[in-house]
């Protein structure tokens, strides 16, 4: 866990694993107190169609480190704590809870 300093989580980050849909995060999201959550979904696998944006694992961290600009608690499972992990040494500043 990387702390980010006194502040408070201004979003929560939730990373799916190799199914690539970030609905698998609802029922968790929905119990959570109102705050800027995104449900992350990775195009080219689950209901997302691809992008030729997303070519592989490399670019699906881009995307995701690309919602680490601010105070964020990362909620991830499977493939997504690898992803998360990155994001925490990438940017262990803005990570507050991973």
């Amino acid at each position: 866990m990387a702390d980010a300093g006194a502040g408070a989580v201004e979003r929560i980050l939730f990373l799916p694993g190799v199914s690539g849909d970030g609905r698998f995060w609802q029922p968790v999201a929905e119990r959570l107190p109102a705050s800027d959550k995104v449900l992350v979904d990775y195009p080219g696998l689950g209901v997302v169609p691809a992008s030729a944006a997303i070519r592989g694992y490399e670019d699906l961290f881009e995307l995701v480190l690309a919602y680490v600009d601010r105070p964020t608690a990362i909620v991830a499972q499977s493939m997504g704590g690898v992803l998360a992990l990155r994001a925490t040494l990438a940017r262990r500043h803005h990570v507050c809870r991973s």
